[in-house]
């Protein structure tokens, strides 16, 4: 069973991991949490604003500037 798995942000590390979770056979990538999902169009990626939207997801990577991570990081962890 793969490793469902979220992405928190969209910069230059979030298309990253993007191309590494895409890239891993056990992983499977079941969307991107964006403040502003309408920016930018991801073929066949759900785009949303919360993750609860991507229903059951095990891992949220945070892809966001580190100053901004130990909030999201308390957000995500409740």
């Amino acid at each position: 069973m793969a490793i469902k798995v979220a992405i928190v942000g969209f910069g230059n590390i979030g298309r990253a991991a993007i191309e590494a979770v895409q890239g891993a056979p056990d992983m499977e990538l079941v969307g991107i949490i964006r403040r502003h999902p309408g920016e930018e169009k991801l073929p066949s990626i759900p785009v949303v604003t919360d993750v609860a939207a991507l229903g059951h997801v095990d891992v949220a990577l945070l892809t966001v500037p580190s100053r901004s991570a130990p909030a999201y990081a308390r957000e995500y962890l409740q």
